[in-house]
This record gives C-alpha cells, sequence and structure tokens, in this order.
C-alpha cells in the first residue's frame, strides 16, 4: 500500500489564541481566589486545562506566537471512537512541542480535536467526511456566575434576605470586573479584593495566591502569558495513542490490499466447502464473506463485506461450516485463508490468505483476533508469511501505531 504525506487543512474559524487567552485565565485566577469553589479552569502547567464530565479543553501557546489546542466533546465527538484511528497530528509543523504533545495527548486519554496557530490561522490535521469537529475554549461567564452564586448560597447566604439582590448584583460585577481586567491584562489586587469582598467569607478569599496566578499567567501586565517552547520537528518513531481499542483496524491498514502469494488451486470443492455452499443457496442469495480475523474466529456475514460484530445469543450454524471449510483447506505450510467470498449466484469463491480484499475495512481486523493471528502466522513456513505479519509481534495497544497505519483518506473508516 502507498501512503502519501498529509497536508493539513484550514481549520473551521475560530478566534486568534490571544484572545482565547483571557477569559479561560481569568476563570483559572477566580479558582486561586477561591479554591472551595471548584473552577471549571486550572493552569496545567504553561497551558489551560478544563476537564470536566462533559469533555475536556486544553489550549497552550507555543513561543513565536503560535499556539495549539485540543479536547473532545463527549456529546459531539466521532473521531475518538474511529477505526483506524486518526492522526490529529499528521502533516503538523515541526514547530509544534510535539515531545510535550505526546505525553499531553497520552495523559488526557480521550482526544478527538486538536488544532494549531501559526500566527495567522488556525490548521489541523485532515479528517474523515463527516468528523470535522470544533472545539473552543468556553468561559462562560453567566455559567461560571450561576456556579459562584451557588457556591455562596451554600456558603452562608440567605436568597430570601432583602439585601439578597444588592449581594448578587455585586458578585455579579467582580466578576465581571475580573473577566475585563484580564482581557486588558491590567488584573491587580483591588480587583481581585473588590470580588472577595462580595463572597460570604472574604477574609477566606486568598487574594495574594490570586494575584500570584495572575502573574503567571500572563494578566497583570507584568510578564508575558506563558508559552511552550517550539519543537525542532516530528520525532522519529512517533506514536499515535489508541485509546479506544482501535489496534486491530491498524494492522488492518497493513493488511488491506496486500499482494496474495501464487498457491496451487484448493481442487474440486470438499465435503465441508460443499456443505458451506449448499447452506449459502439457500441463505444468501446476494453472496457470503467470511472473515477469519474478527472478534469470533469465524464471522458470517450476508451480502457483502460488512463489520464484524460479536456474535448473538444462539448457535450459528453457518459459522460452524465455515470453520469445518476453512480447517478442510488449511496446508500445514502455507496456512489457511484469513478471508472469503462466495458468490452464491454464479456459484464462485475467493480466498484470501495474506491479507484483506481491498473492498474491505480495516475495521474487519479486530484487536481481539491480533493473539491468534499472531499463532497463525507463526505456524506458517516464512515464505508464506506475508509482510504485515511482522506487525503482529509489536503492541500497538500499548505503544500506539505508527502513523502510517492510521487513517489517511481513501481508506474506509468507522466512526463509532
Amino acid at each position: 500500500m502507498t501512503f502519501t504525506d498529509p497536508a493539513p487543512a484550514q481549520a473551521p474559524e475560530m478566534p486568534p489564541p490571544e484572545e482565547m487567552w483571557a477569559g479561560p485565565a481569568a476563570i483559572a485566577v477566580l479558582g486561586a481566589l477561591v479554591p472551595d469553589h471548584g473552577s471549571p479552569w486550572q493552569r496545567w502547567g504553561r497551558a489551560l486545562d478544563h476537564d470536566h464530565s462533559e469533555g475536556r479543553c486544553c489550549l497552550a501557546l507555543v513561543e513565536g506566537g503560535r499556539a495549539v489546542l485540543f479536547g473532545y466533546d463527549v456529546d459531539g465527538s466521532r473521531t475518538r471512537r474511529a477505526a483506524p484511528a486518526v492522526d490529529l497530528l499528521a502533516g503538523g509543523p515541526g514547530w509544534l512541542p510535539w515531545e510535550w504533545l505526546d505525553k499531553a495527548l497520552r495523559d488526557a486519554e480521550i482526544v478527538s480535536f486538536l488544532a494549531w496557530w501559526d500566527g495567522r490561522a488556525w490548521y489541523r490535521a485532515p479528517l474523515p467526511e463527516g468528523a470535522d469537529e470544533v472545539l473552543s475554549p468556553d468561559a462562560d461567564a453567566d455559567d461560571v456566575y450561576e456556579s459562584l452564586l451557588e457556591f455562596c448560597l451554600d456558603g452562608g447566604w440567605d436568597d430570601d434576605d432583602e439585601d439578597s439582590q444588592e449581594r448578587q448584583d455585586a458578585l455579579r460585577s467582580g466578576l465581571d470586573a475580573l473577566v475585563a481586567a484580564a482581557s486588558e491584562r491590567r488584573l491587580g489586587e483591588g480587583v481581585l479584593k473588590g470580588l472577595a469582598d462580595a463572597l460570604p467569607d472574604p477574609d477566606a478569599a486568598d487574594t495574594e495566591g490570586a494575584l500570584a496566578e495572575a502573574r503567571r499567567l500572563g494578566l497583570t501586565g507584568e510578564e508575558e502569558p506563558p508559552a511552550l517552547p517550539a519543537g525542532t520537528g516530528e520525532p522519529a518513531g512517533r506514536r499515535v495513542h489508541l485509546p479506544e481499542g482501535q489496534a486491530g483496524a491498524s494492522v488492518g491498514v497493513a493488511a488491506r490490499g496486500a499482494a496474495e502469494r501464487p498457491r496451487p488451486e484448493p481442487g474440486e470443492p470438499g465435503p465441508a466447502l460443499r456443505a458451506f455452499l449448499d447452506w449459502a443457496g439457500g441463505h444468501a442469495p446476494a453472496g457470503v464473506t467470511v472473515s477469519a480475523v474478527g472478534y469470533g474466529d469465524i464471522t458470517v456475514r450476508v451480502g457483502g463485506a460488512h463489520l464484524p460484530a460479536p456474535p448473538g445469543g444462539g448457535a450459528d450454524p453457518s459459522a460452524a461450516l465455515a470453520r469445518a471449510w476453512r480447517e478442510e483447506e488449511a496446508d500445514p505450510r502455507s496456512g489457511a485463508w484469513l478471508y472469503a467470498r462466495v458468490d452464491t449466484g454464479r456459484g464462485t469463491v475467493e480466498r484470501f490468505y495474506d491479507g484483506l480484499p481491498d473492498r474491505a475495512h480495516p475495521a474487519e481486523m479486530s484487536t481481539r483476533a491480533l493473539e491468534r493471528l499472531r499463532g497463525e502466522m507463526a505456524a506458517r513456513d516464512g515464505e508464506w508469511r506475508p509482510d504485515w505479519a511482522a506487525l503482529l509481534a509489536e503492541d500497538f495497544v500499548r505503544d500506539g501505531a505508527p502513523p502510517r497505519l492510521c487513517w489517511n483518506p481513501g481508506i474506509p473508516l468507522s466512526l463509532g
């Protein structure tokens, strides 16, 4: 299979990172001012991170006026379960903080969107059709105010008190002043104390700690916002983290369309094949595909190459017939076929011993099947092992997949 270098695509329109930074950074300062509040944004090293039950968003500035944004949304993310996996760093420029990103993406575990700002525009890796995801840092002051108000009510405020509205107005005013001062990079002690005074217990607020956090985040005008060092190029041997069990599909990318070694024709159908053909003739007028690389040791599908699925309850006579057929034709030196197609109308049989047919989906190769395939390939004589069989010795679940074995345009994809 031929692989081409991916070209980055311009991401959907988003504000420049310096405009994105101020709101979330202000909310992170609020977390330092009122530690018990549970502020949604926090400083994560030199980045800003919003990790919550509905998803995650991380924004990191990079020296040279550049930035990286990544995360996922529980309801809207589609690429996280893609098989084969989508390499969100495909086509990324050399200045990306590659080593930092590798660790950050593994720590985050689930990431379905990633974009980088080169100083002029946002770009992202090519994505499959139907998976054009957008993620933008959200520091909605209304949501934060409602959360802070609930915190104040739990902390001693009486919402029936005649001064309740005045207190709420002061709280809102203090929060708005915090965000405005952060946006203008003039956040100082007076703004922080003004917000602290609106809280049920002003003495419990950590004004000094919040001011120090504001300095670290570049909101006071004394220091620039923190930026990661620029990278020096994509690391050799980079791996793409596979958090949703896409290891089998990665091997499937390499196995799809693999050249078949010349083999002697199987000859006249044996009893097991004849029994399977009899079953197919009565149950599958449109044809049958049989996979030995799916979730079960044999998966039979009627009507074409469908994605394999765990077998449902009850006995499946077609699987037993297909298994017997495969075992009947297996050769101790060259092995058994991995995939077969029966055209019941023509009465023809196609067998694939060394890979998946071009029309098959890479996700036909399940992660669960890799151990079994490792044993089957080891049992073959060396001359009968396809090149991709060497991949079976690697632990993609632990280490991730090489970028070339991830999705690229032209390869079918399951978005889960």
